[in-house]
C-alpha cells in the first residue's frame, strides 16, 4: 500500500511558498487540505458550489500574495487565515450582489414608470389627433379658433389680436357657432360622442 502523503506543517508551507519554486506544490497542498473545509463554510452562508470554487481560488491567491510579500505575520494558523480571507471575500460578494439587485429593482421600477408614461403619452397623442380630426371636419376657421382657445389656451383678447375679427364679441360668437357645429356632429353619431368623451377624459 502506498504511503499517505505527509501533512506539511504551517512553517513548511510558508517556507515553500517563499521559495517560489515550490509555490505550485504548496498551492496544491493547500487545496487538498483546506478545500472541503472552506467549501462547507461558504455553503453554510447560502453560497453554492460554484460560489465556493470561485471564492476558494481567490482565497488561495490572496494568501500566497500575502506570504510572498511578507504580509502574513503568522499570528494565526494558515487554516484560520484562509477562513478569514474566504469569509471576507464572500461577505464582500454578498454585499455586491445585494447592491446589484437593488440597482436592478430600481431600474425595473423606473423602466415600468417610463413605459407607463410613454404609453400614456401615446394615448394622449392619439386622443388629441382624434379631436383635431373632428375640428378639421368643422372647417379651417373653426379648427384654428378651437385649437387656439382649447389647446393653446389663448384668451379672446389674444385671439382677436392675431385674427381679423372686429371685436371680442365676434370671436365669442364664432366660437359658439363652431361648438354648436361640433355638438350637432356628436348628437348625430353616438359612437363619435363616446369616442370624444373618452378622448377628452384621457387627453
Amino acid at each position: 500500500m502506498a504511503n499517505k502523503k505527509r501533512k506539511l506543517s504551517d512553517k513548511e508551507i510558508l517556507n515553500g511558498i517563499r521559495d517560489k519554486n515550490q509555490i505550485n506544490k504548496m498551492l496544491s497542498h493547500l487545496y487538498q487540505e483546506n478545500y472541503a473545509y472552506l467549501e462547507t463554510c461558504i455553503l453554510r452562508k447560502y453560497g453554492n458550489e460554484e460560489d465556493a470554487a470561485d471564492i476558494i481560488q481567490e482565497t488561495f491567491l490572496v494568501f500566497i500574495d500575502l506570504v510572498v510579500h511578507d504580509k502574513f505575520r503568522e499570528q494565526a494558523s494558515i487554516k484560520s487565515m484562509l477562513y478569514k480571507i474566504a469569509n471576507n471575500l464572500w461577505v464582500s460578494e454578498i454585499r455586491k450582489r445585494s447592491s446589484m439587485n437593488k440597482r436592478n429593482e430600481i431600474y425595473e421600477s423606473e423602466k415600468e414608470i417610463i413605459q407607463k408614461d410613454m404609453n400614456q403619452q401615446l394615448v394622449q397623442f392619439e386622443n388629441k389627433k382624434f379631436i383635431l380630426e373632428i375640428f378639421e371636419s368643422l372647417g379651417s376657421s373653426c379648427k384654428e379658433l378651437l385649437i387656439k382657445f382649447y389647446y393653446l389656451e389663448m384668451s379672446m383678447k389674444d385671439i382677436l389680436q392675431m385674427e381679423n375679427y372686429a371685436n371680442e364679441q365676434v370671436v365669442r360668437n364664432k366660437k359658439y357657432k363652431c361648438l354648436q357645429g361640433l355638438i350637432n356632429k356628436i348628437n348625430d353619431n353616438p359612437n363619435l360622442r363616446q369616442m370624444l368623451k373618452s378622448a377628452l377624459e384621457n387627453g
